[in-house]
């Protein structure tokens, strides 16, 4: 049952903020042939095409076969967009009564990261599962470029104007037409980034080896529970969002698979098959 509903009531709107940013939202990016190119849509490309090619990269410095990594990037791709576009349709439930077309209606927005974690580690899992292949291995290879992507398709959120924050009188609040907001899209994007890199060196780690994802799983939740108290979100079970609801105990499975030993006891386990 919800507690209290997202907050659209304009506190610290407008002058009263001070805020020094305003803003206009760019749903489409450009025109091709005619056709409307949705700022969202094209980060999302863009930081899928980049994954793929970190991935690549990580791939080559393990070891690992380019043609099986194209294939788990696929899969990642397929899995992500499946569960994430599935979570923010029963989180947003109430929008898409009586017009179930708009479900994969996607190119402007509507799509939620823990949703595509989840949906891509289990497109991934899947396939090397089938394929008889060392699933921790594939999983660290696709680390960076996740962290990666998530820098890139918040940009888009921004650009879109979706994901937005509370109202805020903060020096970089931002207001994009109705009042000064924690630009929470930007927040997302910057804590992407130092990931991205965080995890560029964390993966020399030969002792972290097969264990990037429960650790990326870990460290991402915290900082996402923590920016989802800035986000205009519904709120739920102890003022929370259906989000900070499930972030925990996504962390404890987490937990586990990070510090799960393998039979031998020599090193943290280095699959999740």
């Amino acid at each position: 049952m919800i507690v209290r509903p997202a907050r659209h009531d304009g506190a610290g709107r407008g002058k009263e903020s001070g805020a020094l940013i305003m803003f206009e939202p760019v749903k489409v990016l450009f025109h091709a042939g005619g056709i409307p190119v949705y700022s969202y849509g094209f980060f999302l490309a863009l930081s899928f095409l980049a994954g793929l090619i970190v991935a690549l990269w990580q791939g080559g410095k393990r070891g690992l076969d380019p043609v099986h990594m194209v294939a788990v990037v696929g899969m990642i791709v397929l899995g992500s967009m499946a569960g994430s576009r599935a979570y923010y349709v029963l989180e947003h439930i109430r929008e898409f009564a009586g017009r179930p077309a708009a479900v994969v209606h996607i190119g402007e927005g509507g799509l939620s990261a823990i949703g595509g974690f989840l949906g891509g580690g289990f497109g991934l899992i899947i396939y090397t599962w089938v394929m008889k292949l060392r699933t921790g291995d594939y999983l660290d290879a696709c680390v960076p470029g996740l962290c990666l992507g998530i820098f890139i398709t918040r940009i888009g959120c921004f650009l879109n104007w979706d994901d937005y924050g509370l109202a805020s009188t903060l020096p970089w609040a931002v207001n994009a037409g109705d009042f000064a907001r924690h630009p929470t899209q930007l927040y997302h994007s910057l804590y992407g980034l130092v990931l991205f890199v965080a995890f560029l060196r964390l993966g020399r780690n030969p002792r972290l080896r097969g264990r990037l994802f429960p650790l990326f799983l870990l460290v991402y939740g915290v900082g996402r529970f923590a920016v989802d108290f800035l986000r205009d979100e519904p709120r739920y079970l102890l003022e929370l969002t259906a989000t900070q609801l499930l972030i925990p105990p996504v962390m404890l499975v987490a937990a586990w698979f990070f510090f799960r030993k393998t039979a031998t006891g020599n090193r943290p386990a280095d699959s999740l098959a």
